[in-house]
């Protein structure tokens, strides 16, 4: 199995020392900070959730939240749009951008640095790469628990757990092109399964009861899988949303995925 923990590191080293440059401290000490406002969505949809400025360094770091994978030429618009708000000119540029439900200040899933030549970096899975996964999973006619896409500080690819023979696996692929597969031990936990390589160690998943799936290493949570919506959550939401009253629709809506996770894991591993 792969060290969760020590890719993690090596990872977060990476990214800090070479993308994402923490904002230079002022003669106080403390970075000189700009609140900024959640502007509204613009064409290709973004939102800036946070901005850092340091007048010392004459460097602007700025968060923006997307709502979905997108390429590198929208990626260089949105850095672009960005850019052309600044109220007075930088050397740097630091935009980084977030998926859906990642908060600021976690790794984001691409950087796009200005230094002052745009250099555009995606440190997730890529949106070609996730239609990949997305179109494997759609194919795989085994028992499949789940299929999750993750990015660092876990290895980016997308894993897959499914069932052979009374048997539970774990098969990731991994964005170098490489596949592997190993035997996990099932046992029960109260947040839901873990599920633990048989070849031993410290590292295991957490299969949740709401389909959330996280990467650990003993108490520490290395990283959470992105899980790809199944046919299951679709027919479980379409199900949902003709359920009357309103109110209550929604909430079933809201817990659909959940509740197809949670039915499958039980149906899939029997207790």
């Amino acid at each position: 199995m792969l060290n969760f923990a020590a890719i993690a590191l090596a990872l977060i080293s990476l990214v800090a020392g070479a993308l994402i440059e923490p904002p230079v401290a002022t003669a106080a000490g403390k970075p000189k900070a700009a609140s900024v406002a959640a502007t509204e969505p613009v064409e290709g949809g973004y939102r800036i959730i946070s901005e850092d400025l340091s007048t010392a360094s004459s460097a602007r770091l700025v968060a923006v939240t997307i709502p979905h994978r997108i390429g590198e030429p929208e990626i260089a618009r949105i850095a672009e749009a960005v850019r052309a708000k600044e109220n007075a000119p930088y050397e740097k540029t630091i935009v980084n951008l977030y998926l859906p439900g990642i908060k600021s200040g976690h790794n984001p899933w691409a950087v796009a640095a200005f230094q002052p030549a745009l250099k555009v970096s995606i440190l997730g899975l890529r949106l070609d790469e996730e239609q990949a996964a997305l179109a494997a999973a759609a194919a795989d006619h085994r028992i499949v628990v789940g299929v999750w896409l993750t990015a660092p500080p876990a290895p980016s690819g997308w894993l897959t757990i499914f069932t052979d023979a009374g048997k539970t696996f774990a098969e990731w692929h991994l964005r170098n092109g490489t596949t592997s597969v190993e035997e996990l031990v099932v046992a029960r936990d109260s947040r839901g399964r873990r599920l633990t390589p048989r070849s031993g160690g410290s590292d295991y998943y957490l299969l949740g009861w709401n389909g959330e799936l996280e990467l650990r290493d003993g108490a520490s949570v290395i990283a959470t899988g992105e899980r790809l919506a199944t046919v299951g959550d679709k027919v479980a939401a379409k199900s949902a949303s003709k359920q009357p009253p309103p109110r209550a629709r929604q909430q079933m809506r809201a817990s659909a995925s959940a509740a197809t996770g949670e039915a499958l894991s039980k149906q899939v591993f029997k207790f």
